[in-house]
């Protein structure tokens, strides 16, 4: 499977020569966006509330989507990983050709947050999960799914259990996963939803809603829609205020497109008129 979706993009990889596929195309294929269905959720930061858990979704891949990304982009002759110990750091280099002089370019990354001393079967602290982390932020350096620090850290319920030696919370699964997954099809990027081109009153403040106006009638990229999210995330939770946020979308659309704003002011309405009428009843 693919890990590049821009179609423009896969034309170009279509040059079998590697030296023809020049450094600009290259360095464009290495950072194009990360397939949402390619995407995982780890959950950090658990927060216990009577005995219901919550934690922050972080969009992470493995150390295979690297490997096919590199191999896809630079071929299986033309990138390697090395490694080396500096100051009691297990650093990973992934090197890449330059298709114009043929010369190696390594980059340099390390997975650790402090030196270890310790040894395991692997000949280094922290195992295969070092080695893994370390080449995973070695390939962060090439562009390779940086653009997964953009993406929302939303909060979502979870399932976690304690520790019963160091009574820390772990985590053990989501029962709500993030919009953001949900989002966007693997074909064309955009939202499943369809239901915005049509007046309802049942449009929900999620995700799906918010993609949709941002593709199906802002006509706007992906980065764009992000970029026009971000001021509506919570700094402190990483929970996302989806209401406000698609109702800011919908002020560049003119009035009889404005779905959502036009739901909510409808439901504020019906509000007002019902407790006008309890209050009467009273």
């Amino acid at each position: 499977m693919s890990t590049i979706r821009d179609p423009k993009i896969q034309d170009l990889l279509r040059v079998k020569n590697y030296q023809e596929r020049g450094i600009a195309l290259i360095e464009r294929a290495l950072q194009a966006p990360t397939p949402p269905e390619l995407i995982e959720w780890k959950g950090q930061s658990i927060y216990e509330d009577n005995g219901k858990y919550t934690a922050l979704a972080l969009a992470y891949v493995d150390a295979r989507f690297m490997q096919n990304r590199l191999d896809e982009v630079c071929g299986i002759f033309n990138w390697q990983s090395e490694v080396k110990v500096e100051a009691g750091l297990l650093m990973i280099g992934i090197s890449i050709r330059d298709p114009e002089t043929n010369d190696w370019i390594t980059k340099w990354d390390t997975g650790q947050d402090k030196a270890q001393e310790l040894l395991d079967d692997s000949g280094f602290g922290g195992g295969r999960g070092t080695f893994s982390q370390s080449f995973k932020r070695a390939c962060y350096q090439w562009g390779i799914a940086r653009d997964l620090y953009a993406l929302p850290k939303p909060r979502c319920r979870c399932k976690a259990y304690r520790s019963k030696k160091s009574h820390k919370l772990n985590f053990n699964g989501w029962i709500d996963l993030p919009d953001e997954r949900m989002a966007e099809s693997e074909e064309t990027g955009r939202p499943h939803i369809s239901k915005v081109d049509d007046p309802t009153d049942h449009l929900p403040a999620k995700a799906t809603t918010f993609y949709a106006i941002a593709y199906n009638k802002m006509k706007i990229d992906r980065d764009s829609a992000r970029q026009a999210l971000s001021p509506f995330i919570d700094k402190g939770t990483g929970e996302i205020d989806y209401a406000k946020a698609i109702i800011a979308l919908e002020k560049n659309l003119p009035l009889d497109e404005r779905l959502f704003t036009t739901q909510e002011k409808k439901r504020e309405e019906r509000e007002k008129q019902e407790g006008q009428k309890n209050q009467e009843t009273q």
